[in-house]
């Protein structure tokens, strides 16, 4: 008698989705259950680090844990979620072409993504500091500002938490001492 293995879908791949996927991946047996894994990054950013790739004294590659090879998952799906049906047990995924991925057991463990608050001028003027391509993009404009024959223009922090706080003090960390002002 041939047993169906249980589909297990993780959706996200923060510490969250990343920590249930790989318990999951370990604990079931692959004959029980298939766990699949959908993110829309093919890697783990590890985000305590991202100020310090914002302020240049880490690569960015430095703190991001492939998926592929770090779960032990039966499949890993880079792509997006359009939508959850409940009653029929199925998530539609955005991944090049739309899926419907049947489950048995769901996981949610979307994360957070920066968030545009109420504060004037906020959305126009300021970055977010969540994912690899932010804490790169704000490095990028700081280290080149040191090379420009004009100073700096004045920056402000905005934020709650501890990646907020202690993003701040690290940004001039790039900056020549005396060719810079800021």
């Amino acid at each position: 008698m041939s047993h169906t293995p249980a589909q297990v879908v993780v959706v996200g791949s923060g510490f969250a989705g990343f920590i249930a996927a790989r318990k999951l991946a370990q604990i079931l047996p692959r004959e029980r259950a298939e766990v699949t894994m959908v993110s829309a990054t093919d890697h783990l950013c590890y985000s305590p680090l991202l100020p310090e790739v914002a302020a240049g004294r880490l690569d960015p590659q430095h703190i991001a844990v492939p998926l592929h090879g770090s779960l032990g998952c039966s499949r890993i799906l880079q792509g997006r979620v359009e939508g959850v049906d409940f009653d029929n047990r199925k998530v539609r995924v955005a991944c090049g072409e739309e899926l419907s991925l049947p489950y048995d057991r769901l996981v949610l463990a979307t994360g957070s993504v920066t968030r545009e608050v109420l504060t004037p001028g906020l959305s126009e003027f300021a970055f977010g500091l969540k994912t690899l391509a932010e804490g790169q993009f704000i490095h990028d404009p700081c280290c080149s500002s040191c090379s420009s024959p004009t100073p700096p223009p004045i920056r402000r922090y905005a934020g709650r938490g501890s990646r907020s706080s202690s993003s701040a003090p690290g940004m001039p960390a790039r900056r020549p001492p005396r060719s810079c002002r800021g």
